[in-house]
């Protein structure tokens, strides 16, 4: 194969693409080529597709400030594991977003079952373990600096146990840590 100059990806919704990208990447810095990510959803008028370059979490906080958008939908990562279910960068959108974020378990297509608030929850109530068709609602404190490590106790304790899909929502004064210039 002669060296390529130009490059066309097509990204699906497997977990392997990842994998597929990283090495469409090598591929394209190896040639000095340019690399074009595209993506193909049927029969839908209202998508706006883009690719941010960057650190997952900080690129997705900017294009949230930038355009204000009302809410991050994501599918959980399973690539990067810090917590039973949760990829970094699904714990640093929950800890940082300004807007809500609804990580959605891939094995749930077909809506949801239940839902569950999470208020006053009792982090040694095994009952999260049987949220598997459902999707919990739970708030987040938000906190920044040191104490913004964490999402907060409650919240922390959920997340690593719970195996459904999240929606978090932040307090009205929170205040991302992530600017859009930073």
């Amino acid at each position: 194969m002669s060296a390529v100059s130009s490059m066309l990806f097509l990204a699906g919704m497997g977990a392997d693409d990842p994998a597929a990208l990283n090495q469409a990447i090598a591929v394209a810095g190896i040639n000095h080529a340019k690399l074009t990510v595209v993506g193909v959803i049927d029969d839908v008028e209202t998508i706006e597709a883009k690719v941010l370059a960057g650190k997952g979490f900080r690129e997705v906080i900017r294009e949230v400030h930038q355009y204000q958008h009302d809410l991050v939908v994501k599918r959980v990562g399973n690539v990067e594991r810090t917590s039973p279910f949760l990829g970094n960068t699904d714990l640093n959108l929950l800890r940082h977003c300004p807007c809500p974020v609804w990580i959605i378990k891939s094995t749930q297509q077909h809506g949801f079952d239940t839902i569950v608030a999470a208020v006053d929850y009792d982090p040694e109530d095994q009952k999260v373990d049987e949220l598997n068709g459902a999707i919990l609602v739970m708030g987040t404190v938000g906190r920044t600096g040191i104490p913004g490590l964490v999402i907060g106790n409650t919240a922390e304790a959920i997340l690593n146990q719970v195996h459904c899909s999240i929606l978090a929502v932040k307090p009205p004064d929170f205040v991302s840590p992530v600017s859009e210039e930073s």
